[in-house]
C-alpha cells in the first residue's frame, strides 16, 4: 500500500488561498482529518492566526525550502538584519494581564500609578474612569493603560475625556512620554 497522504509538520510554509502561511501545529481528529494551525507570513495576513481543514481546502501548496531565495544583507554590520530581528522580537503581543510596556516610559514611576492599568487589563472590556487629586499622575496612569492596550492590539480607538483647560497639557504629556 502506497501512502499518498501529505505529511504536514510545524515550521512548514504553505500557500493557501493565495497567501503564505507557516504551520504552527497539526492536529488530527478522530476521523483522521487534519487541521492546520497557521500564522500569516505574506503582507495581507501577516501575524494573523488561522486554521485550515486539509480535507476542505482545494489547493494547499507546500513551499519548497530549496527554492526559497535568500536575500543578502549588505548593510554595515548587518544593521538591517538586526533591526528586523529586533522588530520581530518587539512585535510579540502580550497575552496575559501583566504590565509589559507602560512602566518603561520617561517618568518617575510610583507603584499606585500601575493600579488603574492593572484593574483595566483584568476586565474583559477595558473601560475605566481615572479620578485622583491634583498632581498624582492621572495623565501618566492613562498613558500606561493606553500603551498596554495598543501593545495588545486593543487600542485602535481610545476616548479620553478631560476638561478643556487640561487638553493641551494632556496632549503634551502623551507626546513627550
Amino acid at each position: 500500500m502506497i501512502d499518498t497522504e501529505i505529511k504536514y509538520a510545524p515550521g512548514m510554509r504553505i500557500i493557501v488561498r493565495g497567501e503564505e502561511w507557516m504551520v504552527k501545529k497539526v492536529e488530527t481528529n478522530s476521523l483522521g482529518n487534519q487541521t492546520l494551525h497557521v500564522i500569516g507570513l505574506s503582507q495581507l495576513v501577516k501575524d494573523y492566526e488561522s486554521m485550515f481543514l486539509v480535507d476542505v481546502e482545494d489547493d494547499i501548496e507546500i513551499v519548497d525550502p530549496a527554492k526559497v531565495q535568500l536575500v543578502p544583507d549588505n548593510s554595515a554590520f548587518f544593521r538591517k538584519s538586526k533591526v528586523y530581528i529586533e522588530s520581530q522580537w518587539r512585535s510579540k503581543i502580550p497575552t496575559d494581564n501583566k504590565i509589559h510596556i507602560g512602566d518603561k516610559a520617561a517618568m518617575d514611576l510610583m507603584p499606585y500609578q500601575l493600579e488603574p492599568a492593572q484593574m483595566a487589563l483584568n476586565k474583559p472590556r477595558q473601560r475605566i474612569l481615572i479620578a485622583d487629586t491634583v498632581g498624582l499622575g492621572k495623565t501618566l496612569e492613562a498613558g500606561i493603560l493606553m500603551s498596554e492596550l495598543i501593545a495588545r492590539g486593543k487600542g485602535k480607538r481610545i476616548l479620553v475625556v478631560t476638561v478643556k483647560s487640561m487638553m493641551t497639557q494632556f496632549q503634551k504629556e502623551m507626546w513627550n512620554r
